[in-house]
């Protein structure tokens, strides 16, 4: 038997089953995926500088440590449910921020709402971008 191919699933779901939606229905899974496909950014820098430097970037694995302590300051603190009833509100919270609608006046041509969408969408682009510097930085410091 092979493998699942879990890429080419992500692939269906995100190309094939979310274009049948209407847009404003979309948003909570784009978060969701944007946030996946994150994750798995990081793991696969951190395998490609295992690949070039022959052990993982000290820099991904310094910021790997950080995460699972914070992770570990909530369980030790509120404990396993409870850290998951956390992350689960925040979570919550982010994907409603993230689709509110913007609207737009009549009179003026500004865009107002107190949606997060374009703010969210920065700040995981611009953790895409640190995540790749954290990973060719040890092969610039040399």
């Amino acid at each position: 038997m092979g493998r699942l191919n879990t890429g080419y699933l992500m692939y269906i779901i995100k190309n094939r089953i979310l274009k049948i939606m209407p847009y404003k229905y979309r948003k909570p899974f784009l978060f969701v995926f944007s946030i996946i496909s994150l994750y798995g950014y990081f793991k696969f820098m951190m395998i490609i500088s295992t690949k070039i430097f022959g052990m993982p970037s000290p820099y991904l694995i310094s910021l790997q440590t950080i995460i699972k302590n914070i992770i570990e300051l909530f369980k030790n603190s509120y404990g396993i449910n409870g850290t998951i009833f956390i992350f689960l509100c925040l979570g919550l919270i982010l994907i409603y921020k993230y689709v509110l609608p913007i609207q737009k006046k009549a009179s003026e041509k500004k865009y107002y709402g107190k949606s997060l969408y374009y703010e969210i969408n920065s700040i995981i682009s611009m953790c895409y971008l640190i995540i790749t510097i954290l990973t060719f930085l040890p092969f610039l410091i040399r």
